[in-house]
């Protein structure tokens, strides 16, 4: 049973607390579905902050000269002229008011757009442009890529750096970030990625589907891979699951 539409843009939104979105990071670790629906709406919000911040700009100034013209007309056809030249100005302004940053307008504009995600027949979100994510590290920093792939690699490396970081390359995924961690939808993805962890992390699990591929507790390190003479493990996703076939 998959996670609610209301859940869904809730959690996207970040406003699922207490034992709900407990629930449903439980969920979302085992629901690739769910997964790939939450990124997706994170993709759409993340769009749309862009499309506004694109146009964000101050509304046009209006100088009394400009007006005073029409305020001292005595011809008819004139204060017609002034009434259409306010209504052009009030369309103006309430346009620019929808971008102005905490505007009223601009908050109604978001819940027309929040009601449009809750509808089925809304247009696909556009795909997620991201290719990274980063977050302050837990006790137990758990990375998660929900499926095997055919190709690409994860490269990991522990560096003296304050925050976890995930990128990738020359594929598509997406990042839905839990309370310990991140998920990454990777369902035939040929992908690559780079995965930085703090070196101060006490601990780290990354898992691919249900293997965990790479440990490190107590400054112990397992994975299925050598490091190399930098220090990087290189895991091909090729390679694993060959010893359970």
């Amino acid at each position: 049973m998959h996670l609610t539409e209301t859940e869904l843009q809730t959690l996207a939104d970040g406003e699922l607390l207490g034992r709900r979105r407990e629930r449903a990071e439980r969920h979302l670790a085992h629901c690739a579905t769910c997964v790939t629906a939450v990124a997706r709406l994170q993709a759409n919000e993340r769009w749309v902050a862009d499309a506004l911040r694109a146009v964000d700009h101050k509304p046009p100034a209006v100088s009394a000269e400009r007006l005073m013209p029409y305020a001292v007309a005595r011809r008819w056809r004139r204060w017609q002229a002034l009434a259409a030249g306010i209504g052009a100005l009030l369309v103006a302004a309430a346009g620019a008011a929808a971008v102005i940053p905490n505007s009223p307008l601009r908050a109604f504009l978001g819940l027309a757009k929040r009601t449009a995600h809750a509808s089925r027949t809304a247009p696909q979100a556009p795909e997620l442009s991201s290719s990274s994510v980063g977050f302050a590290p837990a006790k137990v920093v758990n990375v998660t890529f929900l499926s095997p792939q055919p190709s690409g690699e994860i490269g990991i490396v522990l560096a003296d750096v304050p925050m976890v970081r995930v990128a990738h390359r020359g594929g598509s995924a997406s990042y839905t970030l839990t309370a310990d961690g991140v998920l990454i939808a990777n369902e035939g993805s040929h992908a690559s990625y780079s995965v930085t962890v703090p070196r101060a992390a006490p601990v780290v699990r990354i898992r691919v589907g249900g293997e965990v591929v790479f440990t490190r507790e107590g400054g112990r390190v397992a994975a299925v891979a050598a490091p190399d003479q930098t220090g990087r493990y290189l895991i091909q996703f090729a390679t694993l699951g060959r010893e359970k076939n």
